[in-house]
């Protein structure tokens, strides 16, 4: 589980539609551009390490998101699991225990 770390072109690839600061680093684009187009993890891996080195010494934008759900269910929901964010729970597997 997790997030493949691509969603940094996203973020601070400066011609990305969703791009936070827009302000044009050429370092920063061909990092990002080759890191995604790497097959070697543990080259990629470093990659990306180089890439948030990068974005922590220029600090522009940090976008920080927080998304808070609780869920709650009786004591008799057993098997009750969530999806590997832990935002959504999977109902196929859960039952209710009489009693």
């Amino acid at each position: 589980y997790g997030i493949d770390p691509d969603l940094l072109s996203r973020v601070f690839l400066g011609n990305s539609g969703y791009s936070a600061s827009q302000a044009p680093n050429s370092q920063l684009t061909d990092l990002l551009l080759a890191a995604v187009q790497e097959n070697d993890p543990m080259i990629r891996r470093n990659q990306y390490y180089e890439i948030q080195a990068l974005l922590m010494n220029d600090v522009l934008i940090l976008p920080v998101r927080n998304f808070v759900r609780l869920t709650a269910s009786k004591s008799q929901v057993q098997e009750l699991r969530f999806d590997a964010y832990g935002f959504y729970p999977l109902l196929f597997n859960a039952r209710i225990e009489s009693g």
